[in-house]
């Protein structure tokens, strides 16, 4: 079904891990791709760049667009080493086929987490970070007592952490070789390395030898096809999850490849399961008296926040978006919103479905986000990939089927490979070994331990059966 009015994501902590980690490494295990999103003490990573214009205490606000990428990466490192990641979302993507019934339809079955996590080491807290957070939902007395913990940097010889651990499964993630999705990748990896992984190498080449090796099916990084190829007005999450939501259901109109997302019942009724509406919604009209921010329409954060007099809507913002297309354009998004209010009318029908929270437009509030309530990295990791699918529709849907290995070449994004987005210049930075650079030897050493299987022993309830290799 086309509709997201109820997209589940389970969370999980110290008090359900053990129920649940058996379920993330089958996530893990069948998935064909994987898309990752962090929340840290520097607020969600995909905000770091406009952010540090308006943050005080994360020192120069230029390192962020020092234009010396070597340097950019120096200033980032420092910051990955002084703060720590709070939440992580994974979204497992399993693609399952063509629909018989309908050729142009390819069939993902997803499974969503959001996992709290807790730094042993001290780190930093930025107070602007810690306060949106908190305003948005984001519950830091439950990640301080619940979170799992971990430390940064190098393995520990006696890890007393090393059941259910962050580490486990990137080591996991990285022996699974499928591709990982980001969504303004650069900060991430960052992120990931010296919080889940060993100690930040000095130099970006050397790092990028490194992820070449960790990850070598490939990194790919949303935000970079949403700038290179969609040439919209913004490149924010949001704003590219629901304008490749609206493509999506076009498509189905024209006869062309489109995404369809499936989640398993068990998932939606699960008391651990938090269910948002992340589907798009139609306006008539645009309601009287209300502008749209431009520096929120055009970056996806706004200085003022709340108080800001103009609306941060998305749904607005995209309503805008559509009055500006042809007449032809507006022709078949008239046929998607007659198919959205028909199946909208079947869901208010259905008694669970009726449980689902309605989204509204409420001008007046202005919340930075209005749909959001809770700022969730792992709702952030499905639009991730859910943009991700959509693009595999857009440039590789008659090379895909159920048994196609996902190498650039057969989704059609081998443009777009290993290459991740850089604030402030045209070009990607592409994560390719260089002759010049070496992989570092924090890396070389962990790396030679996951080849030789040192790590098997430590994951707790690991799954002996393996999914068909299908990368």
């Amino acid at each position: 079904m086309l509709s997201l009015k109820r997209v589940p994501c389970f969370q999980i902590n110290l008090k359900n891990v053990s129920e649940f980690w058996p379920c993330l490494l089958r996530s893990l295990q069948n998935a064909h791709f994987i898309a990752v999103d962090f929340v840290s003490t520097l607020l969600s990573l995909h905000f770091f760049t406009l952010i540090s214009q308006e943050f005080s205490g994360i020192g120069d606000k230029n390192n962020f667009k020092i234009s010396n990428i070597e340097d950019r990466y120096k200033a980032l490192v420092e910051i990955a080493k002084s703060r720590a990641i709070v939440s992580v979302g994974l979204s497992f993507f399993r693609y399952n086929g063509k629909n018989a019934n309908d050729g142009r339809e390819m069939n993902y079955s997803v499974e969503n987490y959001d996992i709290l996590v807790f730094c042993v080491d001290e780190y930093v807290n930025e107070k602007e970070a810690t306060e949106f957070l908190a305003n948005h939902g984001f519950d830091f007395e439950l990640q301080k007592s619940c979170g799992l913990p971990f430390y940064k940097g190098n393995d520990k010889k006696n890890d007393e952490f090393d059941s259910y651990s962050l580490r486990l499964l990137i080591i996991e993630m990285i022996q699974r070789k499928i591709p990982i999705v980001f969504h303004n990748g650069f900060a991430d990896l960052i992120f990931l390395y010296q919080n889940f992984y060993c100690q930040l190498p000095n130099n970006l080449q050397t790092f990028l030898c490194d992820l070449k090796e960790m990850f070598s099916k490939g990194i790919y990084d949303t935000k970079y096809i949403a700038e290179s190829e969609d040439r919209s007005i913004a490149s924010f999450l949001e704003y590219t999850y629901y304008g490749r939501q609206l493509l999506n259901m076009e498509r189905k109109f024209q006869d062309k490849w489109y995404v369809n997302i499936e989640f398993d019942t068990l998932d939606l009724n699960s008391p651990y399961s938090q269910i948002k509406d992340l589907s798009c919604v139609f306006l008539s009209k645009k309601p009287e008296g209300v502008k749209v921010c431009k520096n929120y329409s055009y970056h996806g954060w706004c200085v003022k926040g709340t108080s800001c007099p103009n609306s941060h809507n998305i749904h607005l913002i995209l309503h805008e978006k559509i009055e500006r297309k042809s007449k032809k354009a507006k022709q078949n998004i008239n046929k998607v919103k007659k198919f959205y209010e028909d199946n909208k009318l079947c869901e208010e029908n259905d008694e669970k479905n009726d449980e689902a929270k309605e989204k509204t437009f409420d001008p007046s509030a202005n919340p930075m986000n209005v749909n959001s309530g809770i700022h969730s990295s792992g709702f952030d990791a499905f639009m991730t990939g859910y943009c991700f699918a959509v693009y595999i529709a857009l440039y590789g849907g008659d090379k895909v089927d159920a048994k196609t290995k996902f190498t650039p070449t057969n989704i059609g994004l081998k443009r777009f490979h290993n290459s991740l987005y850089l604030t402030g210049k045209d070009i990607p930075l592409k994560v390719n070994a260089s002759s010049y650079s070496r992989v570092s030897q924090n890396h070389k050493t962990k790396i030679e331990k996951i080849k030789k299987g040192d790590f098997i022993n430590k994951q707790p309830n690991k799954n002996d059966n393996k999914a068909e290799d299908n990368v």
